[in-house]
């Protein structure tokens, strides 16, 4: 990828459509290959094609996959600041999948001790990264 990451390119036969799905690890596909909501993928499936070389060219779908990131691709696991009683989490989509068990113990304790034996400051509501961002 021109700005780093990885490029997953997987197929199946879904009937009788061969189904090609491209993810983007890296910072996103370029606003320019986006117009109207359809996705130009010319890039990807350059890409796409050179490991499937039977890809006849025709696109019947293409979807984009919208997914939460924060500016310093952390987490958010916090108590809200003006009522404690409500705790806040963004996983960040599939990125906290894998850390499931550790972030519903953390939410579980901060819900019910209002504190956790885990380190949480990285994913604080008011740290540097997230005090830039206006809503």
């Amino acid at each position: 990828m021109p700005s780093g990451g990885w490029l997953l390119v997987s197929s199946r036969m879904e009937d009788d459509r061969a189904i090609v799905e491209i993810a983007d690890t890296g910072s996103g596909i370029p606003a320019e290959h986006l117009e109207e909501g359809r996705l130009h993928v010319a890039y990807e499936y350059a890409y796409a094609s050179e490991l499937l070389p039977g890809l006849s060219g025709e696109i019947i779908e293409a979807v984009s996959c919208r997914y939460t990131m924060t500016p310093d691709e952390h987490f958010i696991i916090d108590r809200h600041p003006a009522h404690p009683q409500i705790v806040i989490a963004s996983p960040c989509s599939g990125h906290g999948f894998k850390f499931g068990a550790v972030i519903g113990r953390v939410l579980a304790d901060l819900a019910l001790h209002g504190t956790t034996a885990y380190d949480i400051a990285r994913f604080r509501l008011d740290r540097p990264a997230l005090r830039a961002v206006k809503a």
